[in-house]
């Protein structure tokens, strides 16, 4: 992640192995490539110069970035009714598989 920030991408989210980073549209073949090096580069340092594959998922505007087999088509439609069912200002977080308010851990 430090190294991508020090290349000038802006880092969006993590969640695992996985990152979600924005660019410019006219710019992401590039990126993606980029990032893609970067990632597999930073992987060999830390792993003794062992290079795992990594995998780029480019989501244009008009695309989702969700995946649509059926059992992840169900997990968010849920997710979404739970999202819309809160008031105003709280957040849905996961943790292991469980849906959770924001206002249940903050005052």
């Amino acid at each position: 992640m430090i190294a991508l920030d020090d290349a000038g991408y802006r880092l969006l989210a993590t969640n695992h192995d996985s990152i979600l980073v924005e660019v410019q549209l006219e710019d992401v073949d590039e990126a993606s490539t980029k990032i893609a090096r970067i990632m597999s580069e930073t992987g060999a340092e830390l792993l003794g110069g062992h290079r795992l594959r990594v995998d780029t998922h480019v989501v244009r505007p008009g695309q989702s970035l969700l995946p649509s087999d059926p059992t992840s088509r169900r997990f968010w439609k849920v997710f979404e009714q739970m999202r819309q069912s809160l008031g105003d200002g709280d957040a849905v977080f996961g943790i292991g598989g469980q849906l959770y308010q924001q206002s249940e851990f903050c005052d």
